[in-house]
């Protein structure tokens, strides 16, 4: 099937050129198809982001290896953000091939600066209706109304009352739609233009789901006041329906689809808010059911991910999509707001166990904006924390891939290379406590702190502990969210005035073990779910013996790191044992939260 990146793909021939130089302002490159589909032709992208961990990478990745006369596994590509190609350095110049793509070349008939604003997933919904595009070049307000009624299915044309406007509404709000801001400035505009009566505002309405939800809950208290039918029906318990709903909804998702990064994690949270209501709810009728349907859909998620995974990590961080990517995605959110930002990574925790543990928190003066990332894989502490903490490839903190020892080191680095002082910056670990909470206080300063990166232990010591699976764990969780620790330190930040941001390292999953290996010092990381070795030979060896088990490509990882992963829920565990625990590529280890915490 013809596609929007037929016209890019087709322009790159393998064993032409072994370098090419590609201006890609748009980041076109950098979708996670197009990217798929060049590293099927023989093609890698490497980043010109920052001159120094660039020259770093293609010096010992490529140009090391060529000067060597032996060949890379893969052609490299070199794109940057911006039009003009001279200002890379002279040697890619002299020896690159050059290409020059934008979006104005795919779409010439839309604004390209609207069109920008697109996540790059709806491209190919928008091709899908180039039989319907203008003849000629439009404008801003005709590209945001021509998005609005393809891509976001919202056709104002049809919205005539009341009723058409709560469905226009759920489907914005519980559609998972991220419309971007002039996309809703516009339908507050259209929908005005409407006349249609309703108490709050359009704008409040458009904008709040928090008060949107608040005036559906009053048209439903009208209805049940003048409905002695619905009252009866209102007597079912409310966390089975939600279940069953839940189950349903599920069961239907083809995941057999063309699916990207942002379905699966729409369908990652569905999992999650099942997950919680089943393990925290006490619902034991229920978990053998989930866990069979969590199954079937974590086969074709692996299958995805084995596939597109590549692609994630070089997705522009303004919209962040991988661990590595939120220092950047902050420091970018403080050049706009100049507000003193906190990021709280909650080490090991999962989505569902997120929902459970912000159920039990009982903050009812915040609110929580609600969004998800992958984890770095293998998704090992060391491994996917200094991702976070560094804004970088685990390559390139190769020397401290076993430790998280450097951390503190790493989280300086990245803000002093963003212009911050070192008295601006501040790091602290193990925030577990009523007296962490106040020495962490005692050493924010005024004006002068004014980023925090803090990790909080407790849930992942909690897991590592944990001996009565799932249910066990969540009521863990549970209990901790009511003694008030992680509520004080969210209240006491929210008072400073910090933009607090809550993410984790990684997930975990319950898992039984089928043979741990008798590997002796050969293995660098012996994980309950993966093994890592220091070579493909050794990693192989190993594989036979454990068929349940998959090589892990080590995209992005250090030399000598070869990663055995565990399929399914299986561990390298003695036979029939269950643990809950982390390293591998299931949903649930995979795609973690990322919360932004505001006031309600």
């Amino acid at each position: 099937m013809e596609t929007w990146r037929d016209k890019i793909l087709e322009q790159f021939v393998p064993q032409i050129s072994r370098l090419s130089i590609v201006s890609d302002p748009d980041n076109l490159l950098t979708e996670e198809k197009t990217t798929v589909l060049l590293r099927k032709s023989g093609f890698d992208i490497l980043e010109f982001a920052d001159s120094i961990e660039f020259r770093f990478a293609y010096e010992s990745q490529y140009r090391s290896i060529w000067d060597k006369g032996l060949k890379t596994e893969l052609v490299v590509i070199i794109h940057t953000h911006k039009t003009d190609l001279n200002f890379l350095p002279y040697d890619l110049l002299q020896s690159g091939k050059k290409f020059y793509f934008s979006i104005l070349d795919i779409f010439p008939m839309f604004s390209p600066a609207i069109l920008n604003l697109l996540d790059r997933p709806y491209l190919d919904l928008l091709y899908s209706f180039r039989d319907r595009f203008p003849k000629e070049k439009q404008g801003d307000r005709f590209t945001i109304d021509f998005l609005l009624k393809y891509i976001y299915k919202l056709d104002i044309d049809t919205v005539n009352d009341e009723l058409d406007l709560v469905k226009a509404l759920l489907h914005i709000h519980y559609g998972n739609l991220d419309i971007p801001d002039p996309f809703m400035e516009r339908l507050e505009y259209l929908f005005n233009e409407r006349k249609i009566a309703c108490p709050p505002s359009i704008k409040l309405l458009l904008t709040n789901k928090e008060r949107f939800t608040a005036y559906l809950l009053e048209k439903h208290r009208e209805m049940l006041n003048n409905s002695p039918e619905v009252r009866f029906f209102c007597n079912i318990d409310n966390d089975e329906e939600k279940i069953n709903t839940l189950q349903k909804y599920i069961k239907n998702i083809n995941t057999a689809g063309e699916l990207n990064h942002n379905d699966w994690i729409n369908i990652a949270w569905k999992h999650a808010h099942l997950a919680s209501l089943v393990y925290s709810g006490g619902h034991k009728s229920q978990i053998e059911e989930y866990e069979l349907l969590h199954s079937k859909t974590n086969e074709s998620f692996e299958e995805w991910l084995s596939l597109y995974y590549p692609g994630l990590r070089t997705i522009p961080p303004l919209a962040p999509v991988m661990v590595h990517h939120i220092p950047h995605f902050l420091a970018y959110q403080y050049r706009q707001n100049k507000k003193p930002i906190a990021l709280i990574v909650i080490d090991g925790l999962a989505l569902d166990q997120w929902i459970t543990l912000r159920d039990s928190l009982g903050l009812g003066t915040v609110q929580y904006i609600e969004k998800a990332l992958f984890a770095w894989i293998p998704t090992l502490t060391s491994v996917s924390r200094q991702s976070i903490f560094s804004g970088k490839n685990p390559y390139e903190y190769a020397d401290s891939i076993h430790t998280t020892e450097r951390e503190e080191k790493l989280w300086s680095l990245f803000w002093e290379n963003n212009d911050f002082i070192r008295q601006n910056v501040l790091y602290m670990k193990g925030i577990d406590s009523d007296e962490k909470i106040t020495e962490l206080s005692d050493r924010i300063i005024s004006n002068k702190t004014l980023t925090m990166g803090l990790v909080l232990n407790k849930i992942d010591n909690i897991i590592h502990g944990m001996e009565m699976g799932m249910e066990g764990l969540h009521n863990q969780i549970k209990l901790y969210g009511k003694n008030g620790t992680l509520g004080k330190l969210i209240i006491d930040l929210l008072e400073k005035d910090f933009e607090i941001w809550i993410s984790s390292d990684h997930g975990n999953i319950e898992c039984i073990g089928h043979g741990r290996p008798s590997e002796a010092s050969i293995a660098k990381s012996r994980g309950e779910r993966v093994r890592v070795y220091k070579s493909r030979e050794l990693l192989k060896s190993m594989m036979e013996k454990f068929p349940w088990s998959a090589y892990w490509r080590p995209i992005g990882l250090p030399d000598e790191y070869f990663p055995l992963i565990s399929k399914g829920n299986n561990a390298f565990l003695p036979e029939n044992t269950r643990a809950v625990s982390h390293g591998s590529i299931s949903m649930q280890e995979t795609v973690v939260p990322f919360i932004k915490v505001v006031r309600r």
